[in-house]
């Protein structure tokens, strides 16, 4: 918490204190001469009438001046203002099969060529601050692109499906390991057509995503095979890509990074922005001690 003052050249009148001071001393000594002349006894009240007056004229220019305090406030941004948390680094760890299957056809393209499609608009989406980690898999795992989103748009335009297996569980492990090294907000999206037939069991590794409270979006494309229960056991958002939304796909894309951004910021606790709040309390109360003190000099006539 900061003290300022939203008029501080008011300040500058605290150099006339000292003369008034001595032109109220002065009166009050041609007072007491008076007083002493008159045999008039010279009460106590009198005698802090100056040190009264100085007091009041001096909290008048300190409300004149306007003090108040700043303090830094946390607000929680919703998923509706995450334009808001644009400047917050994300990592993104996008897992895409590159198994065979999703070279079947997905009403007038392939399923990859749906998927990679679906992806160029997720990366499009995403802020310039924000950071992938592409990974592609099938009986394996391996890094395709790490950067910045429009780094590996070039790098997702360049892989092909058609190799043999696919391994759901391997990819998931893969970017638990990957998100736990970051040390950033990070959020996996899994790219699939849900079919698996190799490595670990997707099920398992799916649950520690939940117990670790790593989010998880996935988007289906064709055949969800396995991607419901990957889901539920993950606590995941599935979003379907097939021949009825593939024109949509824009939309979607747009709708997954947005919310993708949103679930990894709010599950590290970022999910909110610092603003500074300004309160003019000091100068209310300056205000209330510097009437009583006008009221109380006026006692004896200013």
């Amino acid at each position: 918490m900061a003290l300022g003052f939203e008029r501080p050249e008011a300040l500058a009148l605290v150099a006339l204190i000292l003369p008034v001071s001595l032109m109220l001393l002065k009166a009050r000594e041609n007072r007491v001469r008076l007083q002493q002349l008159f045999e008039v006894n010279v009460s106590r009240l009198g005698r802090g009438l100056e040190a009264l007056r100085v007091a009041a004229l001096l909290t008048l220019i300190l409300v004149a001046a306007t003090p108040y305090y700043e303090r830094t406030v946390r607000r929680e941004v919703q998923l509706e203002h995450i334009d808001q948390l644009s400047g917050k680094e994300v990592l993104h760890v996008v897992l895409l099969d590159v198994s065979r299957s999703m070279t079947y056809s997905l009403g007038s393209r392939s399923r990859f060529d749906a998927a990679v499609s679906t992806l160029e608009r997720y990366f499009s989406s995403l802020t310039p601050n924000d950071r992938v980690h592409l990974a592609v898999f099938s009986s394996s795992v391996r890094a395709a692109c790490e950067g910045r989103p429009a780094d590996c748009l070039k790098a997702l335009r360049d892989l092909a499906a058609g190799e043999r297996f696919t391994a759901i569980g391997d990819a998931l492990l893969y970017a638990l390991s990957v998100s736990d090294a970051a040390g950033l907000p990070a959020v996996v999206v899994l790219v699939s057509d849900g079919v698996n037939n190799y490595g670990s069991d997707p099920l398992q590794v799916a649950a520690l995503f939940k117990d670790r409270g790593l989010p998880l979006a996935i988007v289906s494309v064709g055949d969800q095979g396995i991607i419901p229960q990957v889901a539920e056991a993950a606590g995941a958002e599935v979003y379907v890509v097939n021949e009825f939304t593939a024109e949509a796909v824009e939309g979607l894309a747009a709708r997954v990074a947005r919310e993708a951004r949103y679930s990894a910021l709010l599950a590290r606790g970022e999910a909110y922005i610092e603003g500074v709040e300004r309160s003019y309390e000091p100068t209310r109360i300056l205000s209330a001690v510097a009437l009583l003190l006008v009221v109380s000099a006026l006692v004896d006539g200013v």
